[in-house]
């Protein structure tokens, strides 16, 4: 074993031990590709970390979300039209998009060629409007006419995450927002995002804790978690998956279960997949965020949509954290 390789076991394994926050982001040597996924205001995450960071990202699901920028750095239409979808004006969108990317803002939106796409909005969803995913739709097309996209909208499920058999029942809106719904949507999104998979692992190993202090973004818990397969600790070139939870599916509000029963984890141990599980605090003075939400209005400041804005740019370092190595 080389001298590279003994270095990511001491650190994993002590992360493995220590369950407290000063554990650190390993630096794993993760090569493969970037992709993401995201849930309601993850789901908003996911699509502008792809958009901003668009030279490092193959792709991203997003789960109950509505297109980029769609907010505006307004919270009343983040809570009004991009919820209901009523006067979203994608157009509009995009000509910001390619503004903010000729003012390097946010990388080339040709970047975003050849990324895939995937769209998931249960048909249950009292939430957020189907028209609010068709409107993320638009936009897809209008601002990456090459990318591959795919749209499922017909699984009988309310706001959230669905899995084949754990959590709520399928039309049960209520904590932690995970419903058995029959449908895998964890497998259905990584092998559209990255191409045939071997089967889910029945028993993944432990999800692991680690600080986020060091990555200084405001609105961020104390812990995050990550997921290494054993596998990718003896090879260069594991892929990264980047999940962002929903509002109210932080670990501190509903802890792990979202992360490790969704089903990722179990795709994860058998493809060689390691899987960064960022998390938001709860906090109900500035930035005020109660429901441990992701930035996608602008509690965190006016550029939070810019490759520099504090999210985006904390959970981008973790990212390169896990590739070094």
């Amino acid at each position: 074993m080389n001298n590279a390789l003994c270095l990511v076991l001491v650190a994993v394994l002590a992360s493995a031990c220590d369950s407290s926050p000063s554990a650190t982001l390993p630096a794993l040597g993760a090569t493969g590709s970037v992709t993401l996924s995201g849930v309601s205001s993850g789901a908003y995450m996911a699509g502008q970390f792809q958009v901003a960071y668009s030279a490092d990202v193959a792709g991203a699901a997003l789960i109950a979300g509505g297109p980029w920028g769609c907010a505006g750095g307004d919270i009343s239409r983040a809570l009004g039209a991009c919820m209901n979808g009523e006067g979203i004006a994608t157009t509009a969108l995009v000509q910001l998009a390619q503004k903010m990317a000729n003012d390097a803002d946010i990388d080339a939106l040709g970047q975003l060629s050849n990324d895939r796409v995937f769209l998931f909005h249960g048909n249950a969803d009292a939430v957020v409007a189907a028209s609010v995913s068709e409107a993320a739709v638009d936009w897809y097309r209008a601002a990456a006419p090459e990318a591959v996209l795919r749209t499922v909208t017909n699984v009988p499920v309310t706001h959230g995450w669905p899995t084949v058999d754990v959590g709520n029942p399928c039309a049960e809106f209520a904590a932690p927002f995970v419903y058995a719904c029959d449908y895998d949507l964890a497998g259905e999104a990584l092998e559209f995002l990255l191409g045939p998979l071997r089967p889910p692992a029945a028993t993944p190993a432990m999800l692991q804790p680690f600080s986020q202090e060091e990555f200084g973004a405001a609105g961020l818990a104390d812990v995050g978690y990550f997921y290494a397969p054993k596998s990718c600790l003896a090879q260069n070139d594991c892929n990264i998956h980047v999940f962002f939870h929903g509002c109210s599916q932080s670990a501190e509000q509903i802890g792990t279960v979202l992360a490790e029963q969704g089903g990722l984890l179990h795709w994860a141990e058998s493809n060689g997949l390691v899987v960064l599980f960022p998390q938001v605090a709860v906090s109900r003075v500035a930035p005020v965020n109660p429901l441990a939400c992701w930035d996608w209005w602008g509690y965190s400041g006016a550029d939070y949509l810019k490759k520099d804005a504090p999210q985006m740019r904390a959970v981008h370092a973790m990212v390169r954290r896990l590739q070094t190595g």
